[in-house]
């Protein structure tokens, strides 16, 4: 079952910024080429995403725990970024 996406692409956006900063105080310590990616990712909109997948959700069962855009985004991020997504790009992306 696809979860309900409420907030969309703002919601993404609002949560990104407070982790950022959590994980990085000084945004300028973190390399141009990573923060270009950023700015590019935090552009990019995804949320129709869960629009198109919707229809190979079951309907059955417990919501799935990741919104398919939001397994989108991890993806790009992770090819643009050169790391290999599976297994050592979660620890790299987290």
């Amino acid at each position: 079952m696809l979860p309900v996406n409420y907030g969309g692409h703002a919601a993404y956006q609002d949560t990104f910024v407070s982790q950022f900063l959590e994980l990085f105080p000084d945004p300028f310590a973190v390399p141009k080429e990573t923060l270009d990616s950023i700015v590019k990712f935090w552009y990019l909109d995804l949320s129709e995403t869960d629009t198109i997948m919707q229809e190979f959700y079951s309907l059955l069962g417990k919501p799935a725990t990741r919104f398919p855009f939001c397994l989108l985004r991890s993806y790009l991020l992770s090819i643009v970024l050169k790391v290999d997504p599976l297994p050592d790009g979660a620890g790299c992306l987290k």
